[in-house]
């Protein structure tokens, strides 16, 4: 073979080259036709995916259903299964050899090799609203990230389709119409976006959409890697230096790692200069101080931390890293009350969290005491506990509501022994909650249930307002 005749120059005006040549025929020679169908390949020779293309105007012959056929690399069929959602935007494969389908409406469908429904997860509101226009499928530390384009030009990723979550990058000013081209990469656990928008070129993280001076002619993908490999050689020289001022080791470490290594070894000030340095977003900056402090126990230094300034992720990690390590008095007495009321998604996970790590006893006296907390446990028990939402009013002494969980339970027996004993321990709790109109009720309601009278909707079952009086503290 000579260069000119077989082998083809890959990249810009550089002296490296490849040429290809034929292994094996596919097998699928006979069934599939290139030029007709969307054909989607796994990296590393591993399965392809292949069905029509909805963009061009193709005879299609029985069935008008969409099908997804997935081969092998060779071309052997290795399943198949008929596509009955909505209209396909993108399909790709995870490192897991799932294969993710990307609807217009932002929802992502993951399917198995064999083509089994796995799961699916949105990509957020605004792209279900406006439409998803494109998207990117991408390699990150934590396995296969995603990115869709929403219809109001704005970029959604999650860095994991196994455990998704729904970040939105910086807006580019002025962008109202697609870009003409776009990409996206992960750098040490950051994800960014690299945009061109006419003849300029923008990248995207969280924090800020910063403009590029480079020359239109050279590939989006190629400046990308440009980037990576500078900031890498730039924390190696970092990392050098540290390591022979410090004499502990730095080298080939990520800028998160390097990082939290120096935090753990309370370097505060040149964790501090190596945030400068690198331009680390505030956000990220304080996630990984608080999971550092709070991994060693450091929790004075937290606390200083966290008095620093006002924290731009709020105080829900604190609570979090707490809840994490067990220690419910700094939860509770340091960061809970700074804790914006509205947040109760949060709350929730911190709450399990403490339930995890305490005794059943201990959780319900400490939950008591933290009164937006207190609230909002009693809405999740509402929702999916009914004996323990009677538990936590029975450690309250709020016998009224207590009687109410009886009087509700008693509606949920099959047997009449099982009905007569919840009603009989509702009686005796509006008795103790000197509520006799109800204890009374409750007992009539008893004496019909022994007479054998069909159920019917009574006074008793109409007064049924779980939560509706305030519980008293001890």
């Amino acid at each position: 073979m000579t260069v000119i005749g077989d082998w083809t120059p890959l990249g810009l005006g550089k002296n490296v080259f490849y040429s290809k040549y034929d292994l094996y025929s596919m097998r699928w020679v006979e069934q599939v036709d290139p030029s007709k169908v969307l054909i989607v390949a796994a990296p590393y020779g591993g399965p392809i995916a292949v069905t029509r293309d909805d963009s061009k105007i193709v005879k299609v012959q029985g069935s008008t259903k969409k099908v997804i056929f997935i081969y092998s690399a060779a071309g052997q069929k290795l399943s198949e299964f008929v596509w009955n959602s909505g209209r396909i935007i993108h399909m790709g494969w995870s490192c897991s050899e799932d294969l993710l389908c990307v609807q217009d409406d932002g929802q992502v469908l993951v399917y198995s090799l064999l083509g089994k429904f796995k799961r699916v997860f949105g990509m957020g509101q605004e792209a279900k609203d406006t439409g998803a226009v494109d998207c990117r499928i991408f390699s990150t530390s934590l396995g296969t990230g995603l990115a869709v384009l929403a219809g109001s030009y704005r970029i959604f990723t999650v860095n994991n389709v196994d455990s998704p979550t729904l970040r939105r990058l910086a807006e580019i000013p002025g962008l109202d119409a697609p870009p003409s081209s776009w990409a996206v990469f992960n750098v040490d656990r950051q994800t960014r976006a690299l945009v061109a928008k006419d003849a300029d070129l923008y990248l995207l993280d969280q924090e800020e959409c910063q403009q590029q001076t480079l020359s239109i002619c050279q590939p989006v993908l190629a400046y990308a890697e440009t980037l990576q490999a500078e900031e890498e050689m730039r924390l190696l020289r970092w990392q050098a230096e540290r390591e022979r001022s410090l004499g502990k080791p730095y080298l080939g470490t990520s800028l998160q790692a390097t990082m939290s290594s120096l935090m753990l070894a309370g370097q505060h000030k040149m964790a501090e200069e190596l945030r400068k340095d690198f331009k680390v977003p505030d956000r990220r900056f304080w996630w990984m101080k608080i999971k550092a402090l709070s991994s060693v126990g450091d929790w004075a230094e937290l606390e200083k931390f966290s008095r620093s300034k006002k924290s731009p992720i709020g105080y829900e990690p604190f609570v979090e890293a707490c809840a994490e390590y067990r220690n419910m008095y700094e939860a509770k007495n340091k960061y809970i009350p700074r804790v914006a009321a509205e947040n109760k998604v949060k709350f929730y996970t911190v709450i399990l969290r403490l339930k995890k790590s305490l005794k059943t006893g201990e959780f319900l006296m400490s939950i008591t005491r933290i009164p937006v907390a207190y609230a909002l446990y009693l809405q999740l028990c509402r929702q999916q506990n009914r004996e323990m939402l009677r538990d936590m009013f029975y450690q309250t002494d709020n016998f009224n509501e207590e009687a109410y969980c009886f009087i509700h339970a008693s509606y949920q027996q099959k047997t009449l022994d099982h009905k007569l004993s919840n009603l009989q321990a509702s009686v005796d709790s509006f008795s103790k909650a000197k509520n006799d109109f109800m204890a009374k009720q409750a007992e009539e309601e008893m004496k019909a249930c022994s007479a054998g009278r069909p159920e019917r909707e009574r006074s008793l079952g109409n007064s049924l307002t779980i939560g509706t009086l305030p519980a008293r503290r001890r």
